[in-house]
């Protein structure tokens, strides 16, 4: 957020464009991982037995703890500095502010006071700072779990795998290459098993150690985090204390000698 006075719609605008950039480049950042992650994988591990397996569940279980960390951080630091706007930088001790409230002398029809309004109004100015805060996690959604993603992308290698072993092995030709890619002996007497062997078989080579932990998305889990959560409500509590100063406000030009002579 730049330092200078928005107007609320053009704050708005500017920072659903700035989230949907975040977006753009969470997806763009996530699918070069994902890349890396299968071509390593493929190359040095896919063939490999059940330990190294387990041990490559592993470092993927800390990519998605890595990746929820660096998540919740960016979110953080959103709040953080929205937060330096409302509530004040603390260990500054300042306040930087960031919207433009127009105080309004609204002539009253038939009535010989002023009618004081602002604008933006307290409820439009707190309504439009909890749809944002509630962007800037949603924002997260676009970044899926990496082990769902991994396993996905690993049952798709292997059925590419077995479609080509069986169109090899249908085509009569000499399947020696198709065998050695998926990992079968060929002397392992694939060819003579039935359809059921074959896949009881297949799925013995292929099984990963354990099935995918559940988990809830990196959206949900960062909704939940209690240190958002209670920057949410400071943030919050700071809006409300604006609805206090533009009381005072309205009441100081309700009782100024300026209005009445108007």
């Amino acid at each position: 957020m730049q330092k200078k006075l928005y107007l609320l719609s053009e704050f708005t605008r500017q920072q659903e464009d700035t989230l949907a950039t975040r977006e753009r480049e969470f997806v763009e950042s996530f699918e070069r991982i994902a890349r890396k992650v299968m071509r390593t994988y493929e190359l040095l591990f896919i063939h490999r037995g059940p330990k190294v397996q387990s041990e490559w569940l592993k470092f993927v279980e800390g990519l998605d703890r890595a990746l929820e960390r660096s998540l919740k951080q960016a979110v953080k630091n959103t709040l953080l500095d929205l937060g330096k706007h409302i509530i004040g930088d603390k260990q500054r001790q300042e306040l930087v502010p960031i919207f433009r409230v127009y105080t309004i002398l609204d002539p009253a029809p038939h009535q010989a006071s002023w009618r004081i309004v602002h604008d933006p109004t307290h409820d439009q100015l707190k309504t439009n700072i909890q749809h944002f805060i509630k962007q800037i996690i949603r924002v997260t959604r676009v970044v899926p779990r990496v082990e769902r993603v991994f396993r996905r992308l690993r049952d798709e290698k292997i059925a590419a795998i077995k479609k080509e072993l069986d169109e090899s092995e249908k085509s009569g030709g000499n399947p020696a290459a198709a065998f050695a890619k998926a990992g079968v002996r060929q002397d392992a007497n694939y060819q003579n098993l039935s359809e059921e062997e074959k896949e009881i078989q297949w799925k013995a080579r292929w099984e990963l150690p354990r099935a995918c932990e559940e988990r809830s998305e990196y959206e949900e889990r960062i909704a939940r985090n209690g240190k958002i959560n209670a920057k949410t409500l400071e943030i919050i509590a700071g809006i409300e204390k604006i609805q206090t100063n533009m009381e005072e406000d309205r009441k100081h030009w309700q009782a100024s000698e300026e209005v009445r002579q108007l």
